[in-house]
C-alpha cells in the first residue's frame, strides 16, 4: 500500500506510513491535542484527551478479562497464567521494575538514610521531613508506595516538595517520638 501522506510504499493496511503516523501524532501533541484523536486538547500531565483515555482503558480492561478467561497472563497474552493472572516471566519483570522505580527514586533523594546512613535498598523509604506525605498525596492524587515513586519519576524528582530517604526504622522512630529518631536523642 502506499502512504497517502509521503507517496512511499509501506507493508501496512494502513493508509498512512509508520513514520508519517508518528509525525502526525509529535505534533498534534506539541499543539496542546490528543495524541490519538488530534480533536480534543491533552488532560493535564497526558497526552490523550478525556475521551481516548476512557477508550484506552475500556479497552485495555476487556483485553485483560478476556486473556483471564482464556487462561492467559493478563499482560504478554501468550504464556498459561500462574500467580494471580499473570505468568512467572511478567511477575518477575514486574518486580525487577518496581526495585529499579524505587532504587532511582532513593539514590535521586541521597540513596542512604540521612539519620543513620543505611545504604541497603529492602529498609530504605521516602520520608515527608513535615510529615505532610498524606496530604501531598491527596493534592497531587497520588497513591502510595510504588504510586509515589511513580509519580516522583514522571515529574523529574523535584526537591522541593521536602523529601528525603530514611530507613524504615528511623522513620517510626520518628513517628513514634514526635519527629526525632532515637538515633539522635
Amino acid at each position: 500500500m502506499e502512504c497517502i501522506r509521503c507517496g512511499q510504499k509501506h507493508g501496512s493496511a494502513l493508509k498512512t506510513c509508520k513514520t508519517c503516523l508518528e509525525y502526525v501524532k509529535k505534533r498534534r501533541h506539541t499543539r496542546g491535542r490528543c495524541r490519538r484523536c488530534g480533536s480534543h486538547p491533552v488532560l493535564t500531565g497526558r497526552s490523550v484527551c478525556r475521551a481516548c483515555l476512557r477508550y484506552t482503558r475500556t479497552v485495555t480492561r476487556e483485553r485483560i478479562q478476556r486473556a483471564k478467561a482464556n487462561g492467559l497472563c493478563a499482560r504478554c497474552r501468550t504464556l498459561p497464567q500462574e500467580e494471580g493472572g499473570y505468568c512467572l516471566r511478567c511477575v518477575a519483570w514486574r518486580a525487577n521494575y518496581q526495585k529499579t522505580v524505587k532504587s532511582n527514586c532513593l539514590r535521586a533523594y541521597g540513596g542512604s538514610c540521612v539519620c543513620c546512613g543505611e545504604i541497603e535498598l529492602e529498609f530504605l523509604t521516602i520520608e515527608h521531613r513535615n510529615q505532610d506525605g498524606a496530604e501531598m498525596r491527596r493534592r497531587w492524587k497520588i497513591g502510595a508506595g510504588q504510586a509515589t515513586y511513580l509519580w516522583l519519576k514522571s515529574h523529574g524528582y523535584p526537591q522541593n516538595l521536602g523529601l528525603e530517604a530514611l530507613c524504615w526504622n528511623c522513620q517510626q522512630g520518628r513517628y513514634h517520638n514526635g519527629g526525632i529518631c532515637p538515633h539522635v536523642r
